[in-house]
């Protein structure tokens, strides 16, 4: 059979104090750092420890 790799299902969106933050398979992540070409996200839930970079 065919495997299929799951894409999450990624939105922008700003928090309280107007921050940008990326919510991906159910978590928020927050900017933690960017280069000119990435950008570096952090969970925001205490603990978690997944990160992404978009």
């Amino acid at each position: 059979g065919e495997i299929q790799a799951k894409c999450p299902a990624i939105s922008f969106i700003n928090s309280n104090k107007g921050k940008p933050l990326l919510v991906a398979d159910e978590y928020t992540f927050k900017l933690n750092k960017a280069t000119p070409t990435t950008k570096y996200w952090i969970c925001t839930i205490n603990g978690c420890a997944a990160q992404r970079a978009y």
